[in-house]
């Protein structure tokens, strides 16, 4: 639908830009250039809307990304009510955001492999309490940085191969 709408407007404006000269054609057509960040957040949002229609979850919007970090999926188990959001690195690592409406009943927990390496917490500001950060080392030797937390009812957990620093700043600019 977003597409069909987009090239709509394109042909619109083309189509009156055309009566208007070569110099207008050109103007409208740069006017329409979307980014490939711009084409990313729609879908993200897309998604976020999606998953919120379909399981009820209010899905964390992430306002800092680390440079070159870009969204790629999502999935939705709804028989589980669990969801799950994919973002990529500029470094093609992976960060993840699972989201768990179940959890709350059952308050089960992810776990991940891998032994706790260093841990701290982070001050939330938005969930007035601390967010306990472990570092992971997987047994690869592949280190990676964990949070969960409950909020409104739904179990969240984040999982990123990045920097402490960026891990933790993502989390502290999340936006519900």
């Amino acid at each position: 639908i977003l597409c069909s709408y987009y090239f709509f407007s394109l042909f619109a404006q083309l189509k009156q830009s055309v009566a208007q000269g070569p110099q207008r054609l050109e103007e409208a057509f740069l006017r329409h250039e979307k980014t490939d960040e711009e084409i990313f957040d729609a879908n993200e949002e897309r998604d976020r809307k999606q998953i919120n229609e379909e399981l009820g979850i209010n899905v964390p919007k992430l306002i800092y990304k680390p440079e070159g970090m870009t969204y790629e999926s999502y999935a939705i188990d709804d028989k589980i009510q669990r969801a799950k959001m994919q973002y990529l690195t500029k470094d093609q690592k992976c960060y993840y955001i699972y989201m768990n409406k179940k959890a709350v009943d059952t308050r089960e927990v992810m776990e991940i492999d891998g032994k706790v390496i260093a841990q701290h917490l982070l001050n939330v500001e938005y969930l007035e309490k601390g967010v306990k950060v472990e570092q992971m080392e997987e047994e690869n030797g592949r280190s990676l940085y964990k949070a969960d937390f409950y909020y409104d009812d739904v179990y969240y957990l984040l999982i990123g191969e990045m920097e402490k620093e960026e891990f933790d700043e993502i989390i502290k600019k999340m936006i519900f």
